[in-house]
């Protein structure tokens, strides 16, 4: 019993020391990915917190058309927006077969929540 209470204790201390990084606007990335039925997405998340509920990102990545032909491809950013209605951010390309282009520059500070990233 000891053994468990002291194991749930460092748990509860990494989740807060955690937290507490995260109130203080320290930079969680990881790998994001998205799919359709001719476009892929791959590229790099990073999100942190003002520790009020809103959060920063930045997304940099690139996106490939797989299907023959061309049609445009983008990535849509959504979300709540502070003092605003929304947040909304998008970026498109046409692409043919093959072809890809590096998406950078979708970024925001510390005024955005619920985010949403979508590959159409």
């Amino acid at each position: 019993m000891r053994g468990n209470i002291k194991r749930a204790a460092t748990v509860v201390g990494a989740l807060t020391a955690a937290a507490a990084m995260l109130g203080q606007g320290v930079a969680q990335a990881a790998p994001i990915s998205r799919t359709t039925g001719c476009a892929r997405f791959t590229g790099d998340y990073t999100y942190w917190s003002d520790g009020t509920g809103w959060y920063g990102y930045s997304l940099n990545g690139t996106i490939t058309r797989t299907c023959s032909g061309s049609a445009v491809h983008g990535i849509q950013v959504t979300g709540d927006w502070k003092g605003h209605d929304f947040y909304y951010d998008y970026e498109g390309h046409r692409l043919s077969k093959g072809e890809s282009v590096n998406l950078i520059g979708f970024y925001e500070a510390y005024d955005v929540r619920n985010i949403r990233i979508v590959l159409d």
